[in-house]
Order: structure tokens, then sequence, then C-alpha cells
């Protein structure tokens, strides 16, 4: 076998090894529409560089046929490959996404290393206590009642604690999904701000056999980056969501509530 040809081989390889992973973060961590606004695409395409680029360019350069000592080096490339491709794992096992929680005018897209275990035993149920090892778990968020339960949001918000980080306000998705969908705008109102986003939220509506009308689009808000959800305009049942930022000029800004 010649250099090139191990070199190819050693890419081919590669390539079917992360494209079964990406599909299977993408049937796990990462349903569809959330790669992007979790981060994702950084972190594996870091991982895929580093780990499935330079991995096959090593063995290029090492590769020489009859070479003494040729296994050991080509062993030690696959460790360092393997090695980089687990701390990529890594990273992104401690970023993933782990609840979904609807709030007033938005979903959150909650990360794992954005919760504190001393909150998570404070949830209101079992599985709010856990972090999702298939996905987010899709839930509501409750707004504190009491003034003191208000006080007391206001300081933890103030200290970047904000009420999505804490599932002691976790509710089953069905306690808002009404209050969701009233609070959605339909795709139509982003026409004249944002045409070619519209006509993407309205594409999506359609792919799911909805007629646009039927739908109402939420953002989806996650510390890297933002996403769409649609949901039914009447009931607020979750649809899909889509990698699509409903506001791709605020630069991270979030505009102001609908009244």
């Amino acid at each position: 076998m010649t250099r090139w040809k191990a070199f190819v081989l050693h890419l081919g390889i590669t390539a079917l090894v992360f494209t079964a992973l990406a599909l299977t973060l993408a049937a796990t961590w990462y349903p569809r529409g959330l790669w992007e606004a979790a981060g994702a695409v950084r972190l594996f395409a870091v991982t895929a560089v580093i780990s499935g680029i330079v991995g096959p360019l090593l063995t290029l350069l090492v590769f020489k046929p009859g070479k003494k000592h040729l296994k050991f080096d080509l062993g030690v490339i696959a460790l360092l490959q393997v090695a980089a491709l687990g701390y990529g794992l890594w990273m992104m096992w401690q970023t993933r996404p782990v609840f979904l929680v609807g709030l007033l005018d938005r979903f959150e897209l909650v990360l794992a290393d954005e919760l504190d275990p001393a909150d998570l035993i404070r949830g209101r149920k079992p599985e709010f206590h856990t972090l999702s090892l298939t996905g987010p778990r899709l839930v509501g968020a409750t707004l504190p009642v009491t003034p003191e339960e208000r006080l007391q949001a206001i300081m933890e918000g103030l200290a970047g604690k904000d009420l999505h980080r804490k599932p002691r306000h976790y509710a089953d998705y069905g306690a808002v999904a009404r209050d969701l969908a009233r609070a959605g705008q339909p795709p139509d109102a982003l026409q004249d701000t944002y045409p070619e986003t519209a006509r993407a939220i309205e594409a999506a509506a359609r792919a799911l056999g909805r007629a646009p009308a039927s739908v109402r689009y939420l953002p989806i808000v996650a510390r890297r980056g933002r996403a769409t959800m649609l949901v039914d305009a009447r009931t607020g049942e979750v649809l899909r969501a889509i990698p699509v930022d409903p506001w791709p000029d605020l630069a991270g800004r979030l505009p102001e509530p609908p009244q």
C-alpha cells in the first residue's frame, strides 16, 4: 500500500465514523433544529478537524511501506485521534441540552452545565431531578406567585440564575402550552422586517402539512444561539424546531415581548 492509499483509507474510515457519530448525536442529544442553538455545530466541527483531519494527515506523513516500527507509529496516531475525539465528545456531553423550557413568550434551551445540582433536587417531579441522557425534556416554567417568591426570583436573576435554570419552577408543558400559543406570532408577522425568515417558517409549516396561519412561531433561546419553534396556534402543541433565527439582525438581543 502506498502512502496516499493509506491516507485515503484512513480518511474514509474517519469520515464514516464521524458520519455515524453525527447521526447518533442528532437522534439523541441534539434533536432536529437544535444543533445550531446549542452550539453543537462549532464543537463538532472543531472535534472533526482536530481528530478527523489531523489523524489522516499524520498517517500521510509517517506511512512508508516496510518502515520499521510502522505499526507502532500508526498505533500512536490512532491513540491520539481517539483521545482528541474523546475530549470533544466529553465537551459536548458537558454542554448537551437537557431541558427545553416553555416560558412566557419563548423556549429556553438549558444545557447540562447551566444547572446546579442543588437546584435539581428541588424540582417538583422526579424527572426534573436528573439531567437527560437522550435529548432535552420538554417542560414549562411557572412564574413566582407570592411577593417573597418574586423578590427571590429578582435577586437570583441579578445573580445570573434566571427562571429557566431553576427546576423548582418547572411544570408539565401542558400547563403553559396555551399561554405560549397566545404569545406566539403567525409567520407573516415577520414579512415586513425579515421576509426570508418568514418564508422559511412558512415552508416549514407546509412541510408539516399545516397551513402557515394554523401555526405560531416562538424563539428558542440558548447560550450559544437561537432557533425557532413552531407550535399549534390553538393548543400550543409543539410541532417542530427549525434551525432559523427569528431575529437575524439583533446580534443576541431579544425584542420586547408582545403586549
